[in-house]
């Protein structure tokens, strides 16, 4: 005799929002939550997995991630691009400790303090469409377009 075909019960997806509230913290402090500081460099600006799950996760646990961590930021030379990404990832968030490390040229420091002289004693006008920038790139290519119209600047003078 042969036995009748018997369905599996579909499987449960699991999910991590179907904890309380209190134990998905205590899971986002355990995880989330380093010894040591954190470096953020052009090779290592990705947020940890976890904050890209899903929208209510990264709300919930950014403020862990940002605010109980140290931060090290490293520029090399006139890439600013690290510190660009890091902003664009932390706007929203308060972050509690951060340190923006030089590596590399001085150079590049001089001219961005060039341009922030010359900006600030505004014979420079940044243009609005300077805050709008939809990529690091191009944020990372027009602080160094800026700080190539300061040297001429600051050359003619």
């Amino acid at each position: 005799m042969s036995q009748p075909h018997l369905r599996q019960p579909k499987p449960q997806r699991l999910s991590l929002l179907i904890l309380s509230g209190e134990l998905r913290n205590k899971i986002y402090e355990y995880v989330l939550v380093r010894r040591g500081y954190i470096i953020v460099d052009r090779c290592n600006l990705a947020a940890p997995a976890l904050l890209t799950t899903c929208g209510q996760i990264r709300n919930e646990a950014s403020g862990y991630y940002y605010q109980l961590n140290t931060f090290r930021v490293i520029c090399w030379d006139t890439d600013y691009s690290a510190l660009f990404a890091f902003h664009q990832r932390t706007h929203s968030h308060r972050v509690n400790d951060l340190k923006i490390v030089y590596r590399g040229n001085t150079n590049g420091w001089n001219g961005l303090l060039k341009a922030l002289r010359v900006v600030h004693e505004r014979r420079l006008a940044i243009p609005e469409e300077a805050y709008e920038l939809s990529t690091v790139k191009e944020a990372a290519a027009a602080a160094q377009g800026a700080i190539d119209i300061v040297e001429e600047l600051v050359e003619d003078d």
